[in-house]
């Protein structure tokens, strides 16, 4: 029994450590327990049995010494009448009756043992079962506690999603009529990938459509961030031109004050051609900074001119501003922009199939070359010559894995030249191109190349 406790707390620290503390595998566990408990009282029982059949066994040979005393009293009598034998029955007789004594008390005592192991039995059975009807009682109290805490943070959480789902469709009204405030109803083109800031945009987009999440939203967020974007740049170009308004009316005032003074003093002083010059001088001075500033209000207002005129043209090429709103072809537009993200997706997988198989080349090409100059080397010629062959034979697999990888490498540039009529360009160079240049570049790798195709053609 002190074994079934044992499982029984090392089923209850499982159940804290993994915190399953689900109904059904505390039933789960119940049910475990009670057929472990009933496999103990079967093992008792067995064990009673035993027993019983033990002094049953024990009854029988006292039966049967019992039968040989009588057998021997019967020949005790017959001796009796034996004048010669005479002396030895009394000793017979007393050897006799001590070891039925001796079996007697013996049978007794197995009795007794046995009875008070049958005792023991049953009170540890009762006591067992009295425990664990305790224990199973304590442990369906917690389940019951577990459920309601569990109910009651379910309840708060369903709760705190609606709240948070309140909040969501707020924002998003709210986001949606500041966009038709900026720019009206605005159809983005997932075709232009020009309105995207990195490539990083189009990966994003990917893995929110591999977690099942909606583009639309995606490509709303994008859109929204894009007007705002433009629409802070223009409120900074706005608040620029105001700024440079009030200072140049600043600065004209500052300076009409200027001349002025210079006005009264020079009435005032009453000098004679020195103060005339001065009077030139400040007047030149005052002509070439008028100039400057009209000259710099010009560039200015050329810059602002140009980047307004920028800002257009980026906004004209990447968005179709529509002034209705178009409501009959936004299931096929989402369906057009799902076909373009599983061709996206094709085309990514082809990418990294040829980067891996490059990669793999180029490492191949690698060993050849370092193979070839350790050929080189004249201590060479003094190794044994299953070395050399070995080596050789080491050469000939690099060679021929190399030309499988820029077979299959050739074949996957022939298939992504076809799906998207265009060759695969690395560096903005055809990695086709790149593969012959390094082969013809290589002398190793051009040579035995040659040979291993007249081999084969032959």
């Amino acid at each position: 029994m002190e074994k079934i406790f044992e499982k029984l707390h090392l089923l209850q620290r499982i159940r804290r450590e993994t915190g399953n503390d689900s109904p059904e595998h505390m039933q789960n566990l119940l049910d475990k327990m009670h057929t472990m408990l009933e496999q103990e009282i079967e093992a008792q029982e067995k064990i009673k049995t035993e027993i019983i059949s033990a002094i049953g066994g024990l009854d029988e040979k006292i039966k049967t010494h019992r039968q040989r005393l009588d057998l021997t009293l019967e020949e005790e009598k017959v001796l009796t009448k034996k004048p010669k034998k005479r002396e030895i029955l009394p000793d017979i007789l007393h050897t006799k009756k001590e070891t039925e004594a001796c079996l007697c008390e013996m049978v007794e005592n197995r009795k007794t043992q046995a009875q008070c192991r049958i005792d023991a039995i049953n009170t540890l059975l009762s006591k067992d079962e009295d425990l664990f009807l305790s224990e199973a009682q304590k442990e369906l109290a917690s389940l019951h506690e577990l459920s309601s805490d569990r109910m009651r943070r379910l309840g708060e959480l369903e709760e705190t999603l609606r709240h948070r789902h309140e909040k969501n469709t707020k924002h998003k009204a709210d986001t949606l009529g500041r966009l038709v405030e900026l720019a009206g109803r605005v159809e983005f083109h997932i075709d232009r990938v020009d309105v995207f800031d990195k490539d990083g945009d189009i990966w994003a987009l990917l893995e929110k459509v591999r977690k099942d999440e909606s583009p639309r939203d995606f490509l709303e967020t994008k859109k929204t961030a894009y007007l705002e974007e433009q629409a802070g740049r223009l409120e900074k170009i706005l608040s620029r031109r105001a700024l440079y308004a009030e200072t140049k009316e600043k600065e004209t005032g500052e300076m009409a004050g200027f001349l002025n003074r210079n006005r009264v003093e020079t009435v005032l002083d009453c000098g004679g051609e020195t103060e005339a010059e001065r009077i030139h001088a400040v007047l030149r001075n005052s002509s070439k900074i008028n100039s400057l500033f009209d000259e710099n209000k010009f560039q200015i207002t050329l810059a602002l001119e140009k980047r307004i005129s920028t800002l257009k043209r980026i906004s004209d090429e990447n968005c179709a501003i529509s002034e209705e709103p178009d409501t009959q072809n936004t299931y096929e537009t989402l369906l057009k922009k799902e076909a373009n993200i599983e061709g996206l997706e094709k085309r990514t997988e082809l990418i990294k199939q040829i980067n891996t198989l490059y990669e793999d080349r180029n490492a191949l090409v690698a060993q050849i070359s370092d193979f070839e100059k350790n050929t080189k080397d004249p201590e060479r010629l003094f190794k044994a010559s299953f070395r050399l062959l070995k080596e050789e034979k080491h050469r000939k697999t690099l060679f021929i894995a190399l030309r499988k990888k820029t077979e299959t490498l050739r074949s996957l540039l022939a298939k992504y030249k076809a799906t998207f009529h265009s060759a695969f360009t690395k560096n903005r160079v055809s990695l086709l191109q790149t593969i012959e240049e390094a082969d013809k570049r290589n002398p190793d790798v051009a040579l035995y190349g040659n040979l291993f195709r007249r081999k084969h053609s032959k």
